[in-house]
């Protein structure tokens, strides 16, 4: 998994995977992992996606650009308390109130195809000033496989569903079927 090459080599307290919907404007978080837990993603509400980029997320979506936060920046703070705001009812679902974890820093990068960004990788720190530009260029490059890695997956699938329609539509069909190429050669 990606979280755990991520893991080997950076400290981290939560490690996020969300894709982009824009036929519903929303972001959803597909995998969640903090401390040692992988939450289920059922239980995170999908972020609307702010076309205004308000929104840390939207903006490294629409920018196509990662962002990297600190608590030692206070132009960062904002951005950092939305983000524990997002944290918030997930953290305070698994951990008691006393084990509740902070951000203090935090790295934002967008999961591209090419210059479209199809969702971000989010991870969050404990600790100050915790990431440095060759981290951001290391989950970068990881955002960029994990979203090809998405892409082939979600066209496997479409294919698979595309060949059993084909195959229903064949069996339902009482009289001989003959499938011809666009170069008019036999294909079934």
């Amino acid at each position: 998994m990606v979280h755990e090459q991520i893991h080997t080599a950076l400290d981290f307290l939560c490690f996020r995977i969300s894709l982009y919907q824009p036929e519903q404007a929303m972001i959803q978080t597909e995998f969640l992992h903090i401390l040692d837990r992988k939450l289920p993603s059922s239980d995170i509400p999908p972020t609307v996606f702010d076309s205004e980029e308000k929104c840390t997320y939207s903006r490294v979506i629409a920018t196509g650009k990662p962002i990297a936060l600190s608590a030692s920046n206070l132009k960062d703070h904002r951005m950092l308390e939305e983000i524990a705001e997002n944290e918030a009812p997930v953290f305070q679902q698994y951990f008691p109130e006393e084990d509740l974890p902070s951000i203090a820093s935090a790295l934002i990068v967008p999961m591209k195809i090419g210059n479209v960004s199809i969702g971000i990788m989010q991870i969050c720190s404990e600790t100050v000033n915790a990431f440095n530009d060759s981290d951001i260029e290391f989950i970068s490059a990881l955002a960029g496989m994990t979203a090809i890695s998405i892409q082939n997956s979600k066209l496997l699938l479409r294919t698979q569903q595309q060949a059993q329609q084909m195959q229903q539509i064949i069996r339902s069909v009482p009289e001989g079927v003959v499938l011809l190429s666009a170069d008019l050669e036999i294909m079934m």
